[in-house]
């Protein structure tokens, strides 16, 4: 799985948050004369540890029934480390992050950090109600301004779209209808995004006559790149780049679909609503 950056825009303070984020850890106060920093949250533990030019941060999530939705939906708690410095305020998402159905462990590791110059140190936590607040608002600001959108995937709700495709036409999800959908999220540089083309091809060429519905959508920046691997991959079906029409709204659209990890896929039953979503329906195509 590879991640996606998709940060909270505004900066943040112990007063105001930004929509959909709340504080699982309050901004601590650091002694850079400590090697270690250890701090107890409502969903688990942060230990932060500096010196030698090198700054690090690890937090144990403990997984509970409240995780049950976000990770049904294949999202998981969202976290952002929160460093205070003289040169303002600066986020973090985690660089890695693994685990199993009792914890996970999200990791931040620096070297170009100066922990003398950490003045605090906070934990900021978007739970699935956060990412559904924060997908409406960004699903609202884009329809006033006419920009297409893709929607955040949950499980036993409609997902209705309408975008346009890489070969200029347009995809709208209710043309679909009575079909059952596959949306893949994918792109170039996502080694298990690739990985599974032959599997996705072998299960389009065997259930397409039968009512299936693959659709792609390429996170490449390098769109001429995802438009070569779309070819030697042989991926017959309707494509989106959000970099063919996204323009300067890319922060709006992730925080629409609330993607932040690769890959991603979406099933949609015949009626057009969520069966599945997620990196484990990678099992689905095996």
């Amino acid at each position: 799985m590879f991640s996606i950056i998709c940060l909270a825009c505004s900066l943040v303070t112990t007063t105001e948050l930004p929509t959909g984020w709340e504080w699982e850890i309050k901004p601590t106060e650091i002694q850079v004369d400590h090697q270690e920093l250890f701090e107890l949250g409502d969903t688990g533990t942060l230990l932060a540890t500096w010196g030698d030019g090198r700054f690090a941060a690890r937090f144990v999530q403990t997984m509970s029934s409240d995780d049950a939705g976000a990770e049904q939906n294949g999202r998981g708690n969202a976290y952002l480390l929160v460093l205070e410095t003289p040169n303002g305020t600066v986020q973090h998402t985690s660089n890695s992050s693994m685990g199993n159905r009792n914890q996970k462990v999200h990791q931040w590791m620096y070297n170009s950090i100066d922990a003398s110059q950490v003045s605090t140190i906070g934990l900021m936590l978007r739970t699935e109600e956060g990412s559904r607040l924060i997908s409406e608002e960004a699903l609202a600001q884009g329809r006033s301004e006419g920009i297409n959108l893709m929607p955040l995937a949950v499980v036993g709700e409609s997902f209705s779209f309408d975008l346009p495709s890489l070969d200029g036409g347009r995809i709208d999800s209710d043309e679909y209808r009575g079909k059952f959908v596959l949306i893949d999220n994918w792109a170039t540089w996502c080694g298990p995004c690739m990985e599974k083309m032959p599997q996705l091809r072998e299960l389009n060429d065997t259930w397409r006559s039968k009512g299936l519905q693959v659709i792609g959508i390429d996170w490449d920046r390098d769109i001429d790149k995802g438009k070569k691997a779309i070819q030697r991959e042989s991926q017959i079906w309707p494509q989106v780049n959000p970099y063919t029409f996204i323009g300067d709204h890319l922060t709006l659209w992730n925080k629409a679909c609330g993607i932040d990890s690769l890959p991603y896929l979406v099933l949609l039953d015949t009626n057009g609503e969520v069966k599945a979503a997620g990196v484990a329906l990678i099992t689905f195509l095996k």
